[in-house]
Protein backbone atom coordinates (compact mmCIF):
# COMPACT_ATOMS: atom_id res chain seq x y z
CA UNK A 1 0.00 0.00 0.00
CA UNK A 2 3.39 2.36 1.38
CA UNK A 3 4.49 1.48 -2.58
CA UNK A 4 1.39 2.65 -4.39
CA UNK A 5 0.91 5.39 -2.31
CA UNK A 6 4.88 6.46 -3.25
CA UNK A 7 4.26 5.36 -6.75
CA UNK A 8 1.49 7.63 -7.59
CA UNK A 9 2.89 11.14 -5.49
CA UNK A 10 5.80 10.21 -7.53
CA UNK A 11 3.61 10.38 -11.29
CA UNK A 12 1.95 13.36 -9.94
CA UNK A 13 5.27 15.38 -9.68
CA UNK A 14 6.36 14.42 -12.83
CA UNK A 15 3.14 15.34 -14.02
CA UNK A 16 3.34 18.79 -12.39
CA UNK A 17 6.84 19.56 -13.59
CA UNK A 18 6.04 18.71 -17.28
CA UNK A 19 2.99 20.99 -17.16
CA UNK A 20 4.63 23.97 -15.89
CA UNK A 21 7.40 23.37 -18.53
CA UNK A 22 4.65 23.52 -21.11
CA UNK A 23 3.09 26.35 -19.50
CA UNK A 24 6.16 28.10 -19.51
CA UNK A 25 6.84 27.14 -22.97
CA UNK A 26 3.79 28.48 -24.35
CA UNK A 27 4.13 31.49 -22.18
CA UNK A 28 7.52 32.35 -23.67
CA UNK A 29 5.86 31.59 -27.71
CA UNK A 30 3.44 34.10 -26.66
CA UNK A 31 5.66 36.68 -25.51
CA UNK A 32 8.40 35.94 -28.79
CA UNK A 33 4.97 36.97 -30.98
CA UNK A 34 4.20 39.68 -29.04
CA UNK A 35 7.77 41.67 -29.44
CA UNK A 36 7.45 40.11 -32.78
CA UNK A 37 4.27 41.70 -33.82
CA UNK A 38 5.14 44.69 -31.70
CA UNK A 39 8.98 45.60 -33.46
CA UNK A 40 6.43 45.85 -36.97
CA UNK A 41 3.71 48.29 -35.94
CA UNK A 42 3.99 51.46 -37.75
CA UNK A 43 5.13 54.05 -35.21
CA UNK A 44 5.55 58.14 -36.64
CA UNK A 45 5.65 61.44 -35.61
CA UNK A 46 5.08 64.58 -37.27
CA UNK A 47 7.90 66.70 -35.47
CA UNK A 48 5.82 70.34 -37.31
CA UNK A 49 2.15 69.93 -37.67
CA UNK A 50 1.96 73.14 -35.29
CA UNK A 51 2.50 76.52 -37.71
CA UNK A 52 5.08 78.75 -36.72
CA UNK A 53 4.17 81.84 -37.22
CA UNK A 54 7.53 83.92 -37.89
CA UNK A 55 8.81 81.27 -39.93
CA UNK A 56 5.82 80.64 -41.87
CA UNK A 57 5.69 84.48 -42.85
CA UNK A 58 9.10 84.49 -43.36
CA UNK A 59 9.86 81.20 -45.73
CA UNK A 60 6.13 81.56 -46.88
CA UNK A 61 5.74 77.56 -46.47
CA UNK A 62 4.93 74.95 -43.38
CA UNK A 63 7.85 72.75 -43.58
CA UNK A 64 6.37 69.06 -42.57
CA UNK A 65 9.01 66.67 -40.57
CA UNK A 66 8.09 62.73 -40.44
CA UNK A 67 10.12 60.86 -38.41
CA UNK A 68 9.66 57.18 -38.58
CA UNK A 69 10.62 56.36 -35.02
CA UNK A 70 9.62 52.56 -35.18
CA UNK A 71 11.12 49.35 -36.39
CA UNK A 72 9.64 49.22 -39.98
CA UNK A 73 9.47 51.00 -43.01
CA UNK A 74 6.28 52.82 -44.00
CA UNK A 75 5.25 54.51 -47.37
CA UNK A 76 4.15 58.31 -47.23
CA UNK A 77 1.77 58.73 -50.46
CA UNK A 78 1.02 62.08 -49.76
CA UNK A 79 0.82 65.47 -47.85
CA UNK A 80 -1.51 68.36 -47.90
CA UNK A 81 -4.15 70.39 -46.06
CA UNK A 82 -7.72 69.61 -44.66
CA UNK A 83 -10.22 72.35 -44.09
CA UNK A 84 -13.59 72.11 -44.16
CA UNK A 85 -13.76 67.88 -45.18
CA UNK A 86 -11.92 69.07 -48.22
CA UNK A 87 -8.31 68.08 -48.88
CA UNK A 88 -5.47 70.32 -50.81
CA UNK A 89 -2.28 68.86 -52.11
CA UNK A 90 0.08 68.91 -54.97
CA UNK A 91 0.70 65.91 -57.08
CA UNK A 92 3.93 65.31 -56.83
CA UNK A 93 5.20 67.36 -53.66
CA UNK A 94 9.22 67.01 -53.37
CA UNK A 95 11.23 66.66 -50.25
CA UNK A 96 14.21 65.00 -48.80
CA UNK A 97 14.98 62.27 -46.13
CA UNK A 98 17.87 62.38 -43.33
CA UNK A 99 18.53 59.72 -41.02
CA UNK A 100 17.72 61.12 -37.17
CA UNK A 101 20.80 62.35 -34.90
CA UNK A 102 22.50 58.87 -33.88
CA UNK A 103 23.41 57.90 -37.47
CA UNK A 104 26.10 60.67 -38.55
CA UNK A 105 29.17 61.34 -40.86
CA UNK A 106 31.84 63.03 -39.77
CA UNK A 107 33.22 66.17 -42.57
CA UNK A 108 36.53 67.11 -41.36
CA UNK A 109 35.88 68.64 -37.84
CA UNK A 110 32.06 68.79 -38.10
CA UNK A 111 29.11 65.99 -38.42
CA UNK A 112 26.26 66.29 -40.32
CA UNK A 113 23.13 64.80 -40.79
CA UNK A 114 23.37 61.93 -43.94
CA UNK A 115 20.49 63.03 -46.38
CA UNK A 116 18.75 62.07 -49.50
CA UNK A 117 17.91 65.01 -51.49
CA UNK A 118 15.11 65.63 -54.39
CA UNK A 119 12.49 63.03 -53.27
CA UNK A 120 9.42 62.95 -54.70
CA UNK A 121 6.47 61.32 -53.20
CA UNK A 122 5.20 58.95 -52.79
CA UNK A 123 8.56 57.15 -50.79
CA UNK A 124 9.48 55.16 -48.55
CA UNK A 125 11.05 56.06 -44.95
CA UNK A 126 13.18 53.54 -43.38
CA UNK A 127 13.61 53.09 -39.23
CA UNK A 128 15.28 56.53 -37.93
CA UNK A 129 14.56 58.68 -40.78
CA UNK A 130 13.21 62.10 -41.09
CA UNK A 131 11.05 62.92 -43.88
CA UNK A 132 11.35 66.81 -44.96
CA UNK A 133 8.38 68.32 -46.88
CA UNK A 134 7.32 71.83 -47.67
CA UNK A 135 3.43 72.66 -47.81
CA UNK A 136 2.98 76.08 -49.79
CA UNK A 137 -0.13 77.54 -49.11
CA UNK A 138 0.33 79.75 -52.35
CA UNK A 139 -0.14 76.47 -54.23
CA UNK A 140 -3.58 76.21 -53.34
CA UNK A 141 -6.81 77.92 -54.05
CA UNK A 142 -8.95 78.19 -50.82
CA UNK A 143 -11.94 80.48 -52.29
CA UNK A 144 -14.06 77.66 -51.62
CA UNK A 145 -13.89 77.72 -47.94
CA UNK A 146 -16.52 79.76 -46.22
CA UNK A 147 -16.25 79.09 -42.68
CA UNK A 148 -13.37 79.48 -39.95
CA UNK A 149 -12.69 76.09 -40.10
CA UNK A 150 -9.67 74.36 -38.06
CA UNK A 151 -6.77 74.14 -40.54
CA UNK A 152 -5.43 70.61 -40.65
CA UNK A 153 -2.36 68.62 -42.50
CA UNK A 154 -3.20 65.10 -43.59
CA UNK A 155 -0.25 62.28 -44.35
CA UNK A 156 -1.27 59.59 -45.96
CA UNK A 157 0.79 56.59 -44.81
CA UNK A 158 0.72 53.11 -45.44
CA UNK A 159 -2.94 53.86 -47.62
CA UNK A 160 -4.05 55.62 -44.25
CA UNK A 161 -5.23 59.13 -43.71
CA UNK A 162 -3.77 60.70 -40.79
CA UNK A 163 -5.11 64.23 -39.68
CA UNK A 164 -3.22 66.68 -37.68
CA UNK A 165 -4.31 70.23 -36.34
CA UNK A 166 -2.23 72.62 -37.08
CA UNK A 167 -3.33 75.63 -33.86
CA UNK A 168 -5.02 77.72 -36.43
CA UNK A 169 -8.14 78.47 -37.84
CA UNK A 170 -9.00 78.96 -41.39
CA UNK A 171 -9.51 82.90 -41.30
CA UNK A 172 -6.20 83.98 -39.49
CA UNK A 173 -5.12 81.33 -41.67
CA UNK A 174 -6.04 82.78 -44.73
CA UNK A 175 -4.89 86.71 -43.41
CA UNK A 176 -1.00 85.00 -42.77
CA UNK A 177 -1.01 83.81 -46.23
CA UNK A 178 -2.58 86.90 -48.45
CA UNK A 179 0.55 88.68 -48.13
CA UNK A 180 2.29 85.97 -49.65
CA UNK A 181 4.18 87.99 -52.75
CA UNK A 182 5.61 84.23 -54.47
CA UNK A 183 4.06 81.24 -55.90
CA UNK A 184 5.63 78.01 -54.16
CA UNK A 185 8.45 76.77 -57.02
CA UNK A 186 7.05 73.53 -57.30
CA UNK A 187 4.06 75.45 -58.83
CA UNK A 188 6.50 78.24 -60.71
CA UNK A 189 3.98 80.71 -60.47
CA UNK A 190 1.91 78.49 -62.31
CA UNK A 191 -1.09 76.35 -61.71
CA UNK A 192 -3.40 76.53 -58.72
CA UNK A 193 -4.76 73.77 -57.00
CA UNK A 194 -8.25 73.69 -55.87
CA UNK A 195 -9.85 70.99 -53.89
CA UNK A 196 -9.57 67.52 -54.84
CA UNK A 197 -11.08 64.20 -54.24
CA UNK A 198 -8.92 61.53 -52.61
CA UNK A 199 -11.13 58.68 -53.52
CA UNK A 200 -10.45 59.32 -57.08
CA UNK A 201 -6.54 59.62 -57.38
CA UNK A 202 -5.55 57.52 -53.89
CA UNK A 203 -8.07 54.72 -53.26
CA UNK A 204 -9.97 53.33 -57.08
Amino acid sequence: MSLLLNSNWSFGMSELISSIAAFLTFLAICVSLYLAQKSKTLKFKIIDKKIKINAFIEHQYQQINILNNGHTKFTCACVGYYIDRKFYFVNYIQGMKKLDNTIIEHRGNSNTHITTEQLILPTYVQEGDILQLGLWPADYDFSEIQRNNKVYIFVIINGKIYKFYTGMRFKKFKNLIKEFKHKSLHNQGGNIEKSKNLNNIYFR
